[in-house]
This record gives C-alpha cells, structure tokens and sequence, in this order.
C-alpha cells in the first residue's frame, strides 16, 4: 500500500489532473481495491492478489490525501489558510484514528459472535474455526470500508471548483474598510 500510495502521490504532481479528476480517480481506485479485496477474502487468498490490490488502494489513497488539503485551501480565505490546513489534517488523523477502532471493533465483535471466544493469533493459525471466524470479520469490515469509499466517489462526483472573489484594489488581504 505504502509502495501505491507514495508512487501515485508523485504522479499525480506530473500528472497535472484537475482536482475533481484526481478525486475521482482517486474514490474510484480506492472502491475498486476495496471490491478487489473483497474478492481475494478467503482461506486459501492469494497473497499476491492481496498485495496488488492493497498497491491500488495506495494508488487511490495517494491521489486523495494532497489533494483533500488542497481542495480545503481552495475554499478557505487566503487570512485562514494556516487554520483551514491544520484543521483538515487534524480531521484526518482523527478519522484514522475513529475508524481504525470501529472497524478493529466490528473485526472484534464478529469474530467473537462466530466462534464464541476473543481474537488471539494461536487460535487464527491453528483453529479452522477460528480462521473463519477472521475471515467472516474482514469480510464485514472490508465491506463497510468499501460503502464508505462507494460514498465518498458520490461527494467527489458532486464536488465542483470554489471561486474567490477578486480582492478590492488598494486592499491588502485580510484587511477590512473602517
């Protein structure tokens, strides 16, 4: 995913998309690694086909996170760019941090439902149960993460460009007429 992610943030500088291409393109390969994924979910998963699918999920993601900030900057006045900024990365890393512990949970709680017994990696590698018992969780989580993506390429597709106003000659940014 790192190996997707950093390639296609450095292509996507050459690349010279628009904002609304680069999301797109970027919700698009995000859903379809995620639907790819979910294709590959099962006992006997190869892992090169997991592999390639977590690549276009960095693929996606890396053409995602710049351009986020970017498009917040668009629509922020040029006086609360540093907040603006600072906000959409503090939103990102707690939606990081919010979703890693609700899908860990629902990985959890499916797990446990399915085999009566909490998550532990001897129990995973040893017992068929509770191998399929992990794979019916990543199943769940991997399908909740996919329908937040299938959203997110629907508020991208509706995503349109913000226009300033041009500033009042003799105005220096930020300052108001007393």
């Amino acid at each position: 995913m790192a190996v997707g992610l950093s390639a296609s943030g450095m292509a996507s500088a050459r690349l010279r998309l628009t904002t609304r291409a680069s999301m797109l393109l970027g919700t698009s390969a995000a859903a379809a690694a995620l639907g790819a994924i979910l294709l590959c979910v099962h006992e006997n998963a190869s892992l090169w086909a997991i592999r390639g699918a977590l690549v276009l999920l960095g693929v996606g993601f890396g053409q995602l996170i710049g351009r986020l900030i970017t498009v917040v900057q668009d629509a922020a006045p040029a006086h609360e760019l540093g907040v603006a900024t600072t906000g959409i990365r503090f939103f990102q890393s707690l939606g990081t941090a919010v979703g890693a512990a609700a899908l860990g949970s629902a990985l959890s709680r499916v797990y446990e439902s399915q085999t009566g017994t909490r998550m532990s990696t001897t129990a995973i590698t040893h017992q068929p149960a509770a191998l399929a018992g992990f794979v019916t969780g990543i199943e769940v989580v991997f399908t909740v993460a996919g329908a937040i993506v299938v959203l997110a390429l629907l508020v991208a597709a509706r995503l349109h460009p913000v226009e300033h106003p041009a500033p009042e000659p003799g105005l220096a940014p930020g300052h108001a007429i007393s």
